[in-house]
Formats: C-alpha cells, structure tokens, sequence
C-alpha cells in the first residue's frame, strides 16, 4: 500500500517523513493535483494542516485532535463553527448542536453595524 504523509507544522520534526509547509510552495495546487490523484488511486493519505480550505478541498474525512487526543472523525462538508469548537476540544455531538442551535437562533439586524449613528 503506498502511504502519503503531508504537513505543514509537525510538532516532532522526526514524527514526520517529507514535511512540505503547503502555503509556501509555488504552484500548490499542481500539489494539491498530485495529492487528489493518489488518493483516488487508492493511496492512504494523511494531511496534517492547520489550513481549514486545505483540509475542507483534500479531505475526504477530518479527524480533530485536541491535545494529543481525537476529539472526533467528521464529514469535509462539516459547518466551520464545529470544526472550530471540536480543535478547542468540544465534543463532536456538542459542537454540532451549538452550531445548529446558533442557525436556529433569529438573527438580530443591529443598524450599528451599517454606519448609522444614533445618537
């Protein structure tokens, strides 16, 4: 089995084999090209990012960790705030449901945030 290992800050740098930082390569997406097409082709690839647009366009599954721990395995498609609050160690199950409690939550249109001076 051909293993890809990619990323951008390892916190060992020994832990890693072939440490790219993704953000500084010329022509990144000619990489993100090659990593997509070895994934489709059955490579296990394994992207270590902190680039949520990295991980959200290469992944097909994200795993959080927080503190050395996974804090849960969720969809790419997965709302932004969640993914937020699980890299803060929020619970998968908690995460999403104050994600979905925060877009059932009427929103306020405050006048102050367009310019308008009331006083």
């Amino acid at each position: 089995m051909k293993v890809i290992t990619v990323s951008d800050s390892p916190s060992t740098p020994n832990q890693v084999r072939g440490v790219f930082n993704l953000r500084k390569i010329p022509g990144i997406e000619f990489i993100h090209a090659q990593i997509v097409k070895e994934r489709d082709a059955g490579a296990a690839v394994l992207i270590v990012s902190t680039e949520l647009n990295e991980v959200t366009a290469l992944a097909d599954r994200i795993a959080v960790m927080y503190r050395g721990r996974f804090i849960g395995i969720v969809p790419p498609d997965t709302p932004r705030n969640a993914l937020g609050l699980m890299m803060a160690g929020v619970s998968v199950e908690e995460a999403l449901a104050a994600v979905e409690h925060d877009e059932n939550q009427p929103q306020v249109n405050d006048d102050r945030a367009e310019g308008v001076d009331h006083e």
